[in-house]
């Protein structure tokens, strides 16, 4: 989508380093697409972020085909009158507010010059497809914390808020429910999951293993999906004992051929506590190969020498489903 962001020319970041447009094209990057990089919808479709942000300047009128952002002024924190106007829409999620309207109408909305990365982010969303998610001034069930919530009480604007999956998975029915609305559907989907786990020893010695769920989405010969595992580890010498525990999560992308997997991981890879060090995630930028061992099944078992030690990887597709097309 294109957007005329008007009175930008001359306008600053809120920490002046770069151009306001530059700022928010960051702020998306780093946000929505960061997102759409590693949680793709209903494992098959991975979102990409395609935003033209075009810098106008004071006055500019609004263009056929281009979404209208106007750069309002600095609201010292209270974000009065930021927001886009309504507009109808074929098809509109009642319980979420999500809808069509940014596919089918040229919106015009309000972001202030001080905007932090929340609230930029919050607003794209909307354009997004996105509705806001709280209810009589307080997050809905399930949604603290996360990007659509918007202003509500002990939400700290200068805090990046969560885009989960939830939330991709909505922006993807949105975008499915336009593309019906034009007669048209999403391709075949087939799902493949099962579990990965990896062990790793040093010459330390270190030891540590890690166990979770690949899971990837198969249209035509593209293949995403994402990797989440949970594990530890323990280092010991005759002097301590260090140990730690956490979870790791990434993407991937790849190819099927009918007979193999051909995968890579993705970044970032997203951590909670210390550890663990995703093994199998420490594979060099080379394609792994899991091949078709029997009917919906694929297969792979493999070491891999890093400094000081190795790992051995293990991974299990199994085909979920016969799965029509989404929709």
């Amino acid at each position: 989508m294109t957007v005329d962001v008007v009175d930008a020319k001359g306008q600053t970041s809120p920490d002046g380093t770069m151009s306001l447009v530059d700022y928010w094209e960051k702020v998306l990057n780093d946000t929505w697409g960061a997102a759409f990089n590693q949680l793709p919808y209903k494992t098959c479709f991975k979102l990409e972020l395609k935003v033209n942000l075009k810098e106008r300047g004071d006055g500019f009128d609004a263009k056929k085909g281009n979404h209208r952002i106007i750069v309002g002024a600095a609201s010292g924190g209270s974000f009065e009158g930021t927001g886009f106007e309504g507009s109808s829409e074929t098809t509109r999620n009642s319980k979420t507010g999500d809808g069509t309207r940014s596919f089918e109408n040229d919106r015009d909305g309000a972001i202030p010059v001080d905007a932090p990365p929340t609230v930029v982010a919050h607003e794209f969303g909307h354009l997004f497809g996105l509705g806001d998610d709280r209810k009589n001034g307080a997050p809905k069930t399930g949604r603290d914390g996360t990007m659509m919530v918007g202003g509500v009480a002990g939400v700290d604007v200068n805090v990046v808020q969560k885009i989960d999956q939830n939330l991709i998975d909505r922006i993807g029915e949105a975008v499915r429910k336009h593309l019906e609305n034009q007669g048209k559907k999403l391709p075949k989907c087939d799902t493949w999951k099962g579990p990965i786990s990896s062990t790793y020893t040093n010459v330390t010695p270190c030891m540590g293993s890690d166990q979770g769920t690949i899971t990837v989405g198969v249209v035509g010969k593209d293949a995403s999906g994402t990797v989440a595992v949970s594990g530890s580890y323990t280092c010991t010498t005759e002097l301590f004992t260090v140990t730690g525990a956490g979870t790791v999560t990434f993407g991937v992308t790849g190819t099927f051929t009918g007979d193999e997997f051909r995968l890579l991981w993705e970044p970032p890879f997203v951590t909670t506590g210390d550890g663990p060090s995703a093994y199998c995630g420490a594979i060099p930028e080379r394609p792994i190969v899991v091949p078709v061992t029997e009917r919906g099944t694929a297969q792979a078992s493999f070491e891999h020498a890093i400094t000081g030690g190795q790992f051995t990887c293990e991974i299990t597709l199994e085909r979920q489903s016969d799965d029509e097309p989404v929709g």
